[in-house]
Order: structure tokens, then sequence, then C-alpha cells
């Protein structure tokens, strides 16, 4: 709990005192592609995962994103385990603010994917599932951004199978072509705090 505290203070910290500069290079509207490691840390379990994703715009304002995760698990009682998420996003994105000067840029998501999770590592089933996000990033200056979102996901065979997940990123450009940043994580139901670093290479 102390943790979530302090990194919710933090983000209301940075937003507070950040500039209302253009940012040219953020995360939404960007051809890129990613990889990252989160560390997950749970009551009964320590969790490793590798993430790969990527990114293409289609219009001004929407992005198509598809990603693979795959975990691996040491549980305290049942020893290691794996599983992986293969998942594919549709991101809108609202920029009339920021081309107005302004800081924020509103997002919202939809999408899918298919989970590989006969262990109960995510939804505790290998299906089809569904996902839906909310946020907003926070453009700091031309080169460094933050966002902060709300994700619901689930299985699609059985709705009241599902969970919730926020999460706040920083992301720092080094120019135009190599990003990085660092990522919190907080599942809700299954009570995972994931702690993660991400590199991004854009080639646009």
């Amino acid at each position: 709990m102390m943790k979530r505290t302090l990194i919710a203070l933090f983000a209301v910290g940075m937003m507070a005192f950040a500039s209302s500069a253009y940012a040219n290079k953020s995360k939404l509207g960007e051809y890129f592609l990613g990889f990252s490691y989160f560390a997950g840390d749970a009551a009964s379990a320590d969790i490793d995962i590798l993430d790969v994703e990527l990114a293409n715009p289609l219009t001004e304002s929407t992005d198509f994103r598809v990603g693979l995760a795959w975990m691996n698990v040491d549980h305290k009682v049942f020893g290691d385990d794996t599983a992986w998420w293969l998942e594919l996003d549709y991101i809108y994105h609202y920029d009339d603010l920021v081309h107005a000067g302004g800081m924020f840029r509103p997002y919202a998501s939809i999408g899918g994917g298919y989970s590989n999770d006969s262990r109960n590592l995510i939804l505790g089933q290998n299906d089809l599932n569904w996902k839906i996000g909310l946020g907003s990033e926070f453009l700091f200056s031309s080169s460094f951004s933050a966002s902060l979102g709300l994700n619901f996901y689930g299985l699609l065979s059985d709705f009241g199978n599902n969970d919730s997940e926020w999460e706040l990123s920083l992301l720092y450009w080094f120019g135009d072509i190599h990003g990085a940043g660092f990522e919190f994580r907080h599942s809700n139901d299954a009570d995972v705090n994931y702690f993660g670093l991400r590199y991004l290479y854009s080639w646009q």
C-alpha cells in the first residue's frame, strides 16, 4: 500500500509542476518496436515477464498495436510455471488539446487476444480474452512524457472471470529513434505489483 501511495503522489507532483510544452515524441501516434522486462511481486509468487510490442499508427488519432508477453512464475507452493498472452489493441487518442499547446492527450483502447494460462497465472484458462483501457498521456517536453491509465480485461467465454489494473509509465526519447522508460502496474484482483523497464525503437 505504501509503494502505491508514493507512486501516486509522485505522479500527481509531476503533473502539477510540468510545463505545457508540445511533445514531438511520445508513445501514442508513433511507429515503434518495443521490448520490456517486468518483475512482479505477489504475496505467494515472484513473476518475471518479457514483453514485445509493435505499434503502427493508422490515422493521426488512431493506433494499432500488437503485443506478446511471456511470463515465468515462481510460486512458493506449486513451484515454477509459465504462461503467455497475445493481444491486439485499437487505440484512439484525442489530440486537440496537444495541438492547442496543452500537455494532456486522453486515450481509449479496445482489443482482444488469446491467453495460454492453464495454471491460473492470469485468468486461469487457455481462452480468448477481451480488453478495454482508458487514460491520458502527459507531455512534459519534446522528448519526455508520462501516462496514467486503467485497463479492464477478462475471458470472452466467461465475463465473470476478469480483472483490472492501473499503470503509470515514464518515457524519454533520445532523439527520434531510441526511447527508454520505467513503468509500474498494479493488478487489483490478483494483487500483484509489477515494476518494468522498456526500450522502444522508432523508425518514423
